[in-house]
């Protein structure tokens, strides 16, 4: 190990192994990691770096990604880095509380002067819990970090205008990962990749495509919708008057996408952005040579580009003075556009606002800070801070009292959307337990529990001998057994989840009783040999019988002879009498259990 002088006067330790441990931050893979101490003469020092970084690189950039990407209950982490050409190494930070607390493993990025998109799997996430991230990117010019994100599953809060019912949650919506807002209407994107949709639904905004599934996230419009894939494609729907639907042939490799009124846009992973639909204002006429970008935003006619250097770029309609960027304005990690204002989350945590202030919504509160997300509507805005709290400012600003807990935000012409943790629920108590019965051959048997909880999900499992066997579709509080045979007689037992906690009941035995009568399908004589054929039960031993005549009371005998006597195995089988001279036999079949 080694240690090298960085641009702000830290030591920059240089670890030469492979990965960075996230639980006790042990390094490897030429991180550069800064070191508080050693103080230098700071002018002396900073013409000295800039003069070097000047011939041999700079520092890098990070941007942390807001898409985190869902796989049960593990995510994948993205970000994108310039490495400012310099061999660059890049991990992400994240934890329970703002202050992270983990890292992931190192990824070395190489030396060059383009973006790198970059990700990193975390296992294991709880329910009901919100996680903190960032991306960090460090070489022997110092160590920069990403915006911090937020994200985890949640239930979504709506408030406002709900003249379409766009605020009417849908009833037993959880496990909502992402939320987005269009004109009237609303989007939430589930853990499981699919989407659902409610409020209005006059061009089919509402209309879910059959079989969508694999979506990491969802942008609503004026009155149309879409879906980015995790494979990189965009699926849209809804109005299509003007295109904004008409998703380009071919259109791959997107990272992130969003809606306007009636134009639509992609960002691409090579960080160009491809844009479509309505384009009076000229808002689909990405500005040539635009590039390096990592974030984009969708007004109701006008664009905004957010470059991995920290500036914007806005094009499209310029009436209210929406896309004349502030000069000077730098270290911006995320963008938002309203109906003609725009919005710019700088990395300290503070924002700013440009563009039409008719309802005040670009006089940000002057106290506003630590904020880590931001959604712009009609004529108002929202922001997330770290601690999980709204501030609203501009036209609607009233919203749930004591709202609390959000991971995400967004903002419709005049509604808003809120994705909050769920809170932790009590656990689920199993208040009757599953009894055992007997039931005979044939019939049909119930098991049933009755547990106290919310979100619950249920698995059935049938114990035999040393053996436990899931059973494959039953999740429900209730198992029936039909046509109940001898081989499912057993214990039988249900494990009761909701998101947090596990319960298991207590194991119902199954009795089989008795056997069912012999159903003979066939018989004859074939010489002095009698024949009958007849379905049986495993496990069961059949004997034939004869009598001489039908007299009260009959006389039975059995068969002697090994034709005369079978063990059943759940198949057709015949039972014969070898002597079959005497006239006049009469034949049943005895089943005894074993």
């Amino acid at each position: 190990m080694k240690k090298q002088k960085v641009s702000n006067g830290e030591q920059a330790v240089v670890l030469s192994e492979k990965h960075v441990n996230h639980k006790n931050g042990v390094g490897h893979g030429m991180v550069f990691w800064p070191k508080p101490g050693l103080v230098l003469l700071a002018t002396l020092w900073l013409m000295m770096m800039h003069a070097v970084t000047s011939v041999f690189g700079a520092l890098p950039t990070a941007y942390t990604h807001p898409t985190v990407i869902w796989n049960g209950n593990s995510v994948l982490l993205k970000g994108a880095v310039n490495p400012g050409g310099l061999p660059t190494a890049v991990w992400f930070e994240w934890g329970l509380t703002i202050g992270l607390g983990n890292r992931t493993a190192v990824t070395n990025v190489g030396s060059g002067n383009s973006l790198v998109w970059v990700s990193q799997p975390l296992n294991d996430i709880m329910a009901r819990t919100n996680y903190y991230c960032q991306v960090v990117a460090s070489n022997s010019s110092g160590v920069v970090r990403g915006g911090m994100q937020i994200f985890g599953q949640g239930l979504v809060v709506a408030w406002g205008d709900n003249t379409y019912s766009q605020t009417n949650v849908p009833a037993g919506l959880s496990n909502v990962v992402a939320v987005a807002a269009g004109e009237y209407h609303s989007l939430a994107l589930k853990q499981d990749g699919t989407v659902v949709a409610w409020g209005w639904n006059s061009s089919g905004q509402c209309n879910i495509p059959a079989g969508l599934s694999n979506v990491v996230a969802v942008e609503g419009g004026g009155r149309h919708s879409l879906a980015l894939k995790q494979d990189g494609t965009v699926v849209a729907w809804g109005w299509n008057n003007w295109g904004q639907c008409n998703v380009p042939a071919g259109l791959s490799n997107v990272v992130a996408v969003a809606a306007g009124e009636y134009h639509s846009l992609a960002l691409k992973q090579d960080g160009t952005v491809v844009a479509w639909g309505w384009n009076e204002s000229g808002e689909c006429n990405v500005p040539a040579g635009l590039s390096n970008v990592v974030a984009v935003a969708v007004g109701e006619y006008h664009s905004l580009a957010l470059k991995q250097d920290g500036t914007v770029v806005a094009w499209g309609d310029d009436t209210f003075s929406q896309c004349n960027v502030p000069a000077g304005l730098s270290n911006v990690v995320a963008v938002a556009a309203g109906y003609e204002h725009s919005l710019a989350l700088k990395q300290d945590g503070t924002v700013v606002a440009w563009g039409d202030n008719s309802w005040g919504q670009c006089d940000v509160p002057p106290d506003l800070n630590n904020v880590v997300a931001v959604a712009a509507g009609l004529d108002h805005n929202l922001a997330l801070k770290q601690d999980g709290t709204v501030v609203a400012w501009g036209w609607e600003t009233d919203f749930p009292a004591g709202l609390s807990n959000v991971m995400a935000v967004a903002a419709g012409y005049v509604h808003s959307l809120a994705l909050k943790v769920e809170p932790v629920a009590n656990p689920p108590v199993i208040t009757q337990q599953p009894a055992g019965t007997n039931v005979a051959v044939g019939g049909t048997a119930v098991f049933a529990v009755k547990v106290s909880g919310s979100l619950l999900s249920y698995q059935w499992y049938y114990i035999t001998g040393t053996s436990t066997n899931l059973l494959a579709g039953q999740t429900n509080a209730t198992l029936t057994i039909t046509n109940v045979q001898r081989t499912d007689a057993g214990g039988y037992y249900v494990v009761v989840s909701d998101p947090v906690h596990t319960i298991t009941s207590a194991t119902a035995q199954l009795v089989v009783v008795g056997v069912t009568r012999p159903q003979i399908v066939g018989g004859g004589v074939s010489g002095t040999v009698s024949m009958l054929q007849f379905m049986t039960e495993p496990g069961v031993v059949y004997t034939l019988q004869r009598a001489m005549n039908m007299n009260l009371p009959i006389t039975w005998q059995d068969v002697p002879g090994p034709g005369a006597t079978v063990t059943g195995d759940g198949t057709l089988k015949t039972l014969t009498d070898a002597d079959a001279s005497a006239p006049h036999r009469f034949y049943r079949v005895k089943a005894i259990m074993p």
